[in-house]
């Protein structure tokens, strides 16, 4: 074999079998909620990967046989190389189900014995027992970065629609939700007159533009130039 499989650096990054947190080198702090590159929606994402209950292969031999066997069944080429396997056991599945919808969708036909078998762009979840495929399509993390996009694409070609942001422009902004209103409404009664929890606070950087996004209606209800707002953690 010509990769490296199962190594347990590899394997603790959360990315792995669930969603992760964004790892920016630098953020801003606009009053109590934190500004990511991508929001998430209706989804409380927890940060849950293999935990401390994987079981890891470090030898290649049980690790082949299940890479083997999965190209068999699942069809997969040759020349992708899988990036780690894990085993699940009963905690593991009971962390992963109860980490957020995404996660509880994608491991809701798992069992404790099944092997998850991460590639660069997909997950395969394999049971051997049967020689069966359970799933075979994007890691959760991969899933929530799609949903995140979405959101953020959403609110830049309403930004244009309004006037805010210039056509032909395509600057990613940067969203937060809002957990608290009364913190935001503290700190500018003004600004924040309207905000409710589940709004968005988005951020333009090269723009120094902040706006407030509600996301059940697609609608832009305030904005202005960054100022005082904002401050660096």
């Amino acid at each position: 074999m010509n990769y490296q499989p199962y190594n347990q650096n590899l394997v603790n990054n959360p990315q792995q079998l669930g969603v992760s947190k964004p790892n920016d080198k630098k953020k801003t702090k606009l009053s109590t909620t934190k500004i990511i590159v991508g929001v998430v929606i209706g989804l409380q994402m927890l940060m849950i990967g293999l935990l401390a209950y994987g079981l890891y292969f470090p030898k290649n031999t049980l690790g082949d046989q299940i890479v083997n066997e999965v190209r068999k069944v699942a069809g997969v080429s040759e020349s992708l190389v899988p990036l780690d396997i894990v085993q699940l056991d009963d905690n593991i599945i009971s962390d992963l189900r109860n980490g957020n919808q995404i996660q509880e969708q994608v491991y809701k036909d798992v069992q404790s014995g099944d092997y998850v078998v991460i590639y660069e762009d997909r997950m395969i979840i394999y049971r051997r027992d049967g020689k069966e495929v359970i799933y075979n399509g994007k890691s959760p993390a991969q899933i929530a970065q799609d949903g995140q996009l979405d959101v953020l694409n959403k609110i830049l070609a309403r930004a244009k629609a309004d006037g805010i942001i210039e056509e032909g422009n395509e600057e990613v902004p940067q969203a937060s939700v809002v957990d608290d209103p009364q913190k935001l409404l503290a700190e500018d009664s003004d600004f924040y007159s309207r905000v409710q929890a589940g709004d968005l606070v988005v951020i333009f950087p090269e723009h120094q533009i902040i706006l407030l996004y509600n996301p059940n209606n697609d609608s832009i209800y305030n904005s202005g130039k960054i100022g005082t707002v904002i401050t660096e953690l």
